[in-house]
């Protein structure tokens, strides 16, 4: 569909200054328009509770170079951030340890399996190969600085709060619904460790998987992210 639905849109490249914020407002609410009553596809489900979430909620949401934030639609809905969650707890770890250290580590290669494979971990000698799928979150997360889980899971926390510009929490309700339904993270986690993997955090309701991402997956709203953009350092 968006392959060719884009035909009778007028196309603009910008090479100097950024076009003004009422242009910027314009073209969101335009594109919130022309697709609101996209209906195709299916709500996940592979989580019990998020088959719970409303087909029809949409927003969108830009934040400019400047630091200005452009919003339009159901922007205060609050939603977890699941796998989203890897890519900035990649960037804290990176922060804490140094890009070095997570690289001998992990690593930064595709596997070339699904996300969720435990066999990527047994084929490529005990290394998760990159953060951003299951096994190598769950490596990831083991990794940021702390002498207890209830530490590494607070410097997270904190270390997304500041990401979004506001205060995130745990949402308890995902959390118990992905715990009960999660069974291909923990062994991917016992593979590791079989495979020579360092002790990776422990599953605890602190720090358990959220889905796809070994980190929490809060709430977050549109508003954790006005006026400015937080940086992680």
């Amino acid at each position: 569909m968006f392959g060719t639905d884009g035909a009778d849109v007028r196309q603009r490249a910008f090479t100097g200054d950024l076009p003004p914020t009422s242009r910027i407002d314009r073209v969101l609410a335009e594109v919130h328009a022309r697709y609101r009553g996209l209906d195709d596809g299916e709500v996940a489900d592979y989580i019990p509770v998020l088959a719970e979430a409303d087909p029809s909620w949409f927003a969108l949401s830009l934040i400019d170079a400047s630091g200005g934030a452009h919003e339009v639609g159901d922007v205060d809905i609050a939603f977890s951030i699941q796998s989203i969650s890897k890519a900035f707890v990649f960037a804290l770890v990176c922060e804490a340890r140094s890009h070095e250290f997570v690289h001998e580590r992990i690593g930064v290669n595709n596997t070339g399996l699904p996300f969720n494979s435990v066999m990527a971990i047994e084929l490529n000698h005990g290394k998760p190969m990159n953060s951003m799928v299951n096994a190598g979150a769950i490596a990831t997360t083991a990794l940021m600085r702390g002498d207890t889980p209830a530490e590494k899971w607070e410097s997270i926390r904190t270390g997304l709060s500041r990401f979004a510009g506001r205060h995130l929490e745990l949402d308890g309700q995902v959390y118990r619904s992905e715990i009960e339904t999660n069974q291909r993270n923990r062994p991917s986690r016992g593979c590791w460790r079989a495979t020579g993997g360092s002790s990776p955090t422990p599953w605890t309701p602190s720090t358990s998987t959220r889905g796809s991402a070994p980190c929490p997956s809060p709430p977050m709203t549109s508003p954790s992210w006005e006026r400015h953009w937080p940086t992680a350092g």
